[in-house]
């Protein structure tokens, strides 16, 4: 696709000058090249601190505005190379708009208990053909006691070989439609490695019965949301529990610190808020050791990294 568009961006200009040639006045020898030496000379800029001057243009107004032959059409080339001047200063604020676009993909599901983080993940990463090694920055979704959602956003990075691409998703359940918008920054991004990959995150949502994912009393509305970053954790007054392969294990203040992916939920009463939170981890590590369920026991697996 590049090489296609880097051709037809070096065809066109010399399509105009072919036309250009067409309505010479006077018979010249070799005028074709001179009018390719006077789209250069248009199109010539010289850089002073970063700023790109059209120095050719100006040479052009100042030494070569009277040829004594096809004046008019060697006027045209040196315009046309003032043009090429100018589209190569919009060019990147162009690409840029054009890359940065919001854009919709579809979204399927709005009640939180049954949608399908993974499928609509798919569909997002299919689209904007997004890597498998994205990483997840922030997560949140606000929904009511039947789980109807009200709002889901969630923002994520991905690395390419110059920087990253930044993310951020909107999802409209009622409209069954997700709005993604992103756009390219520099690194270095110091946490890249330390966050949750998207996937996995939008694996271990799926495993787990999110009715259970509450707080112990019941609220009219919730808010789950998680930072992608792995977390060290310590808090003793707080609910807490680990969730792996789908089981809801509880954590104890003997077990702490842990550091792993957190996830907060917060009940409220009325506006969204925070009267009551429970927290959440996943690929969790406990007291510097791994550690595995089976069955409803917890296994000491090895130390830590």
């Amino acid at each position: 696709m590049k090489l296609w568009l880097s051709l037809l961006l070096l065809f066109l200009p010399v399509l105009a000058l072919y036309f250009i040639y067409r309505k010479r006045q006077e018979n010249e020898s070799i005028l074709f090249i001179k009018l390719i030496g006077y789209m250069i000379m248009g199109g010539f800029t010289f850089a002073i601190n970063g700023v790109r001057l059209p120095a050719g243009f100006v040479i052009y107004l100042v030494f070569f505005t009277r040829p004594k032959r096809n004046k008019t059409i060697k006027q045209w080339a040196a315009l046309l190379g003032l043009l090429i001047y100018a589209m190569q200063l919009l060019a990147p604020s162009v690409q840029n708009y054009w890359f940065e676009r919001p854009r919709s993909v579809v979204s399927e599901g709005d009640n939180l208990y049954s949608y399908d983080f993974e499928s609509n993940w798919s569909m997002v990463q299919k689209e904007f053909d997004i890597n498998y090694d994205a990483r997840l920055e922030k997560f949140e979704v606000g929904y009511e006691k039947d789980g109807l959602i009200n709002e889901l956003r969630y923002e994520f990075l991905e690395r390419e070989l110059e920087g990253y691409i930044y993310y951020r998703v909107k999802v409209k359940a009622a409209e069954q439609a997700s709005v993604v918008e992103r756009q390219r920054i520099e690194g270095p991004w110091f946490q890249y490695d330390r966050s949750a990959a998207v996937s996995r995150f939008f694996e271990q949502l799926n495993a787990v019965d999110l009715r259970k994912i509450k707080p112990g009393r019941d609220f009219h509305y919730y808010i789950l949301s998680a930072e992608g970053a792995r977390t060290a954790y310590a808090i003793e007054d707080a609910t807490k529990y680990i969730l792996r392969d789908g089981q809801i294990i509880e954590i104890t203040n003997s077990q702490l610190p842990i550091e792993g992916y957190w996830l907060k939920v917060c009940g409220a009463y009325g506006d969204p808020g925070c009267s009551e939170r429970t927290d959440y981890f996943f690929d969790a590590t406990y007291n510097n050791h791994k550690e595995e369920v089976v069955g409803d026991q917890i296994k000491e697996t090895g130390q830590n990294r």
